[in-house]
């Protein structure tokens, strides 16, 4: 009896145990499954998130790259990718950089990666060392003014712009830095007589002569003076605006002399200056190690850029002053004589061409793609083109009063001072009034572009600045790269 009472006390426990380990696995396969599908949504999630941060970067590498090409800063790039999508937006600040955000989309996820970049510069007279006075970026019209900044002096110094600053030289004797987008004064760095040249930036120092004989060098961020020079022999009024390239510090005083200078130290190259039979208030352009400078003497100089030794075949002589500053492509030397010939050498000094134009040609040639645009005394733009042996007149526009005005150009309009105080902007190929805004004094000076502004400088003492409706900022750097999560 006690025994089966036993067998029976045992069936009852071996029944409760299979039950708590049948519990247990139950149990366990819930939280089995239940883990599985938990792990499965979060690597879900992750994979959703990492595909919506790919679209995001994709977006933006796409909106970077658009920004060589015509785009709007108000309106967002959208697109699809990978069953996702991105949406870029460009928010000027200041400084002269855009700040881009991309948004990228994956089904529940969202990751967003945001970039600041800086829009390209306009660093010397004429845009670069060729002097071409031309950028790839397109800019429409209408011009709207956008602020003018007045410092009661006239001005016949061209405006460059370098760091979101612009910058250029007054008749007061002074250097101004104004906020490129906004106008805000920065400051000035005084000289010691009227600054009629042209500043130069490279790597973060500010070149610029004055006619109390001296060049100048500044450091951009504190404004403070580096170096100045001049001639110690024969010093003199220094009217034309320095080209730097590779270190150096290229300009012509009317001495008749031309300079190469250490952009360093300021300390002068050996072999030079080099000396000319007139007054050198041109600017020098430079191209494949060599200097092309004109001189009142008539003449067009080609110079060694290191030993500062008159290359063979040149120089080539004109029926007239030369204070033309030459533009250079694909090594034609473009430029204009006061016998009123725009000219076309070759590297060797020989004449590939020559057109007449009317007047005197103080108006230096804007290159762009075989088209060559200058002013002229006699009241015109002109527009020619280089048809492989010869120039060719395309068209050319009354603007009513003298160009002196070197001209600047974007992909789709000239723009040009005048005279009589009004700046246009003209159509590139066809000589069509885009349009045309007006200051109270002649505009000698060569106007300048950068991002969605074009800059101008009157003899009324203003800077002008002018928004187009429509543009894009040509080549950008990359400044600032941050990211962040978001979902």
């Amino acid at each position: 009896m006690k025994i089966r009472v036993y067998l029976q006390n045992q069936r009852g426990a071996l029944f409760i145990l299979m039950l708590a380990i049948v519990m247990v696995f139950l149990v366990a396969g819930i939280l089995f499954v239940t883990l599985v599908t938990t792990d499965a949504k979060i690597s879900a999630r992750h994979r959703h998130s990492t595909v919506a941060f790919y679209i995001a970067e994709a977006g933006l590498a796409k909106a970077i790259l658009s920004m060589s090409d015509n785009f709007g800063l108000q309106d967002p790039m959208i697109g699809t990718l990978n069953g996702g999508m991105f949406s870029v937006t460009f928010t000027p600040e200041s400084g002269g950089r855009i700040l881009l955000t991309s948004v990228g989309t994956y089904r529940n996820a969202q990751r967003t990666i945001k970039v600041k970049v800086l829009l390209g510069s306009w660093p010397m007279f004429k845009f670069g060392p060729e002097r071409r006075s031309s950028t790839p970026q397109a800019i429409l019209t209408p011009l709207i003014p956008d602020w003018n900044y007045d410092t009661g002096s006239p001005i016949y110094s061209s405006p460059v712009i370098e760091g979101g600053i612009v910058y250029f030289g007054c008749d007061d004797g002074n250097v101004y830095a104004l906020n490129a987008l906004s106008g805000a004064f920065i400051g000035t760095f005084p000289t010691g007589g009227r600054v009629t040249s042209t500043p130069a930036i490279d790597n973060g120092v500010l070149y610029v002569g004055s006619w109390d004989t001296y060049m100048y060098a500044i450091d951009v961020i504190t404004g403070e003076e580096l170096w100045a020079k001049n001639d110690p022999i024969s010093p003199d009024v220094i009217q034309s605006s320095p080209g730097v390239v590779n270190g150096v510090v290229y300009y012509g005083a009317d001495n008749g002399k031309v300079y190469a200078l250490d952009a360093e130290t300021g300390d002068l190259l050996p072999g030079w200056p080099f000396s000319t039979g007139g007054a050198v208030v041109g600017s020098p352009a430079i191209y494949n190690g060599t200097v092309y400078i004109g001189s009142l003497d008539r003449k067009m100089y080609a110079l060694d850029a290191i030993t500062g030794q008159l290359k063979s075949g040149w120089p080539y002589t004109t029926g007239g002053e030369i204070h033309s500053t030459p533009g250079i492509e694909n090594g034609r030397i473009y430029f204009g004589s006061d016998d009123s010939y725009m000219y076309v050498l070759n590297e060797s000094g020989s004449r590939l061409s020559r057109v007449k134009a009317q007047g005197t040609l103080h108006s230096s040639p804007a290159v762009l793609n075989d088209w060559i645009y200058f002013g002229s005394g006699q009241k015109k733009v002109h527009a020619f083109r280089w048809t492989g042996s010869k120039l060719k007149n395309e068209w050319r526009y009354n603007t009513q009063d003298a160009v002196l005005s070197s001209p600047a150009l974007c992909n789709n309009v000239v723009i040009a001072g005048c005279e009589n105080g009004w700046v246009f902007a003209l159509d590139l190929y066809s000589r069509g009034l885009r349009d045309k805004h007006a200051t109270d004094g002649p505009v000698p000076s060569s106007p300048a572009i950068f991002a969605d502004n074009i800059y101008a400088t009157s003899t009324d003492g203003h800077l002008y600045a002018y928004r187009g409706s429509f543009s894009s900022p040509g080549p950008v750097n990359l400044v600032n790269f941050s990211w962040y999560d978001r979902y």
